[in-house]
C-alpha cells in the first residue's frame, strides 16, 4: 500500500481511536522539521474536525524504538544554533494548539523500545503513557549529559510525572 507520509504509516481508525504509527526513513524514528511537517499533515487530514475520534494513540512501527530523540544531523547542520530555539518553540506551540484543535481528546503514547530526548518529551506531552516490559524499552533525557537542555519542556514535565527524586536519577 502506498504511504501518504514519509515519517508515518497511513492513519488508521478503529472504534473511534486514531492510530498514528511513527515510521521514519531512518533506522530509528527521530524528530526533525520534516517529521513535523508530516505530523501537521496527518493532524490536518485526519484529526482536526474529526467528530468520530475519541482518542489518539502514537505507536511506532519500528522494532525496539519509539522515538530516539532529535535528528542529530539536523542539529549539526544548523549553523546558527539560536535557530534551534525557534524549532523548540514551534514544538511547544504545536502541542498546545493540536490538543485544542483535537477537542482535547486523550493522547496515548504506546512505548516499546528506546524513547529518548525528544521522544520522551513527545510521550510526556501525551495524556497517558503505556510502556512494554521489553528490556530495550528505556526512557531518558540523555542530552543533559552533553550539557544540552531538553528542548520540549522535559525538565518541566518529568518531575511532575515521576517526582523530583526520580527525575534527577
Amino acid at each position: 500500500a502506498k504511504r501518504d507520509y514519509q515519517y508515518f504509516d497511513n492513519f488508521e481508525m478503529k472504534d473511534g481511536v486514531g492510530i498514528v504509527r511513527l515510521n521514519g526513513p531512518g533506522a530509528v524514528n527521530t524528530i526533525s522539521p520534516k517529521m513535523q511537517d508530516d505530523v501537521d499533515k496527518i493532524f490536518n487530514d485526519h484529526v482536526v474536525g474529526n467528530k468520530d475520534l475519541k482518542g489518539l494513540v502514537f505507536i511506532s512501527s519500528k522494532k525496539d524504538n519509539f522515538i530516539a530523540g532529535a535528528d542529530i544531523d539536523m542539529i549539526k547542520e544548523t549553523e546558527n544554533k539560536a535557530d534551534l530555539k525557534v524549532v523548540c518553540m514551534k514544538g511547544h506551540e504545536w502541542w498546545k494548539e493540536i490538543k485544542q484543535k483535537a477537542n482535547n481528546i486523550p493522547f496515548v503514547a504506546a512505548i516499546d523500545g528506546s524513547t529518548l530526548g525528544g521522544g520522551l518529551e513527545w510521550a510526556m506531552y501525551c495524556d497517558y503513557r503505556v510502556a512494554t516490559t521489553n528490556p530495550k524499552t528505556i526512557l531518558g533525557l540523555p542530552e543533559v549529559k552533553l550539557g544540552l537542555l531538553p528542548g520540549l519542556a522535559g525538565t518541566y514535565h518529568l518531575p511532575k510525572l515521576v517526582g523530583y527524586q526520580e527525575a534527577l536519577g
